[in-house]
């Protein structure tokens, strides 16, 4: 397990099997040659099975000096950051995750549960016909919307829509499961909540 950017290890008590990021050094070395295949028979050639990114470790980025863990925690970016001029950590894992290197087992930011669940198809029903490759930084948008204070308030809005969007076809179920890191039948849930709807109490 590596834990990158996180106080997690200290919750831990197995430690045997932890190995601590580095700010990052370890998992950028697996990824500095930006060939997903390459990186993912890297990581699995180290017996990695899990990672555990926590997108706060980009606040230290976030003042004067500090811009080059951005770049390396994120992506670099355009000067109007509209387009990755060279990928990141999180950047990685969302092209990892698109080709289907990667799965995401839980989260407690909704952004990430879209960003690293949701299919190219639903949310171009959000964002519009963009390229891929735009896809990919709107994605990561999502996981860290904190950090583009032009574009939080949009993207804040529009998690938002996703979310009342999947509340009206039940899926929002699975999504509050997640976040609170517990596992529901959502059949059965979906199931019951149309049986009181209906007025029939079991």
């Amino acid at each position: 397990m590596i834990v990158a950017g996180t106080y997690i290890q200290y919750f831990l008590d197995n430690q045997q099997n932890l190995r601590i990021d580095g700010m990052l050094d370890s998992f950028r070395i697996n990824i500095s040659d930006y060939d997903l295949c390459k990186s993912y028979q890297r990581l699995k050639a180290e017996n990695t099975k899990y990672l555990i990114i926590d997108p706060n470790i980009g606040t230290v980025g976030m003042g004067e000096g500090n811009e080059t863990l951005f770049h390396r925690f994120f992506a670099k970016l355009s000067v109007d950051n509209q387009r990755i001029e060279e990928d990141g950590t999180l950047t990685m894992l969302i092209r990892m995750y698109t080709y289907g290197y990667l799965d995401l087992i839980s989260t407690n930011n909704i952004g990430a549960l879209y960003a690293f669940s949701l299919d190219d198809t639903t949310l171009r029903t959000y964002f519009g016909e963009i390229s891929d490759e735009e896809l990919i930084l709107k994605r990561a948008k999502l996981v860290g919307l904190r950090y583009f204070s032009g574009e939080a308030d949009s993207i804040f809005s529009l998690i938002g829509s996703i979310f009342s969007q999947r509340v009206m076809n039940g899926e929002a179920i699975q999504d509050i499961a997640s976040i609170l890191g517990t596992e529901i039948d959502e059949y059965r849930v979906n199931s019951a909540i149309a049986s009181i709807l209906q007025g029939k109490t079991q």
